[in-house]
């Protein structure tokens, strides 16, 4: 986690893909990452979040089934939220060029 902890302040943009049963990526949309802690009771985990700074709708670009979007954002119920997920070892996370590290 130390080069996550580095990362914490980059303010960086990221498009969140999701993988489709067809074994396409669909386009989930655009927004600035960052690494915010669980605002669960007890819980003590990082989470990736990425929200879209515009006030455009939450449209994905792509036609995305709902369900498989509410995957994407966990307990978030904030309309700009695209990607809400806990950082665990069984998650996996990948950028252009490699996966991010998860130690």
């Amino acid at each position: 986690m130390d080069e996550l902890a580095k990362q914490k302040s980059l303010n960086w943009k990221v498009k969140v893909y999701l993988l489709n049963d067809t074994g396409n990526w669909d386009d989930c949309g655009t927004g600035t990452l960052e690494i915010a802690k669980s605002i669960k009771p007890g819980e003590d985990l990082d989470y990736f979040k990425v929200s879209r700074n515009d006030d455009s709708p939450q449209v994905a670009p792509t036609i995305v089934p709902p369900e498989r979007l509410s995957k994407l954002k966990s307990d978030s119920q904030n309309p700009k939220v695209i990607l809400n997920l806990p950082i665990l070892k069984e998650n996996q996370f990948e950028k252009q060029g490699g996966k991010i590290l998860n130690n």
